[in-house]
C-alpha cells in the first residue's frame, strides 16, 4: 500500500471518529451508547470505503470520483439504516447522518489536497 495514502487513510478516519461523535453531540446524542455506536459503525464504513478505494485506484482504470461518489452515498444509507434500527426510528438522525458525513468529506478532501499538494 503506498505510504502516502496509507498515511491519508489513517489522518481521515482519525478526524472522522473525533468530529463525527463531537457533530452528533451537538445536537443532543451525547451519552456513551450513542457515541460508542458512531464510532463503531464509523470505523466499519470508514475502513471498508479505504479499503475499497485503495483497490479501485490501483486495479480499476477508470474516474476514481465516479466509485467514490458511489460509496459516500453508500455509506450514508448504511449508516442512517444502522442509526434508525438502533436508536428507534429517531428520523432526526438522517438529515445529521447527512450532514456529518458531509462536514467530514470536505475535511478529508482538505487533507487529500494538503497531502498532494
Amino acid at each position: 500500500m503506498d505510504i502516502t495514502y496509507l498515511k491519508e487513510a489513517i489522518i481521515c478516519f482519525l478526524l472522522t471518529i473525533i468530529i463525527e461523535p463531537l457533530f452528533f453531540g451537538c445536537f443532543g446524542y451525547k451519552d456513551k451508547k450513542f457515541v460508542l455506536n458512531s464510532i463503531l459503525i464509523t470505523t466499519i464504513t470508514n475502513i471498508s470505503l479505504n479499503v475499497a478505494m485503495y483497490f479501485i485506484l490501483k486495479y480499476v482504470p477508470t474516474s476514481y470520483e465516479l466509485y467514490f461518489g458511489f460509496f459516500e452515498i453508500l455509506i450514508f444509507v448504511i449508516e442512517s439504516i444502522y442509526y434508525l434500527i438502533k436508536f428507534k426510528k429517531q428520523w432526526v438522525l438522517i438529515p445529521l447522518t447527512a450532514a456529518a458525513n458531509a462536514l467530514t468529506l470536505v475535511i478529508g478532501i482538505l487533507v487529500t489536497f494538503n497531502f498532494i499538494g
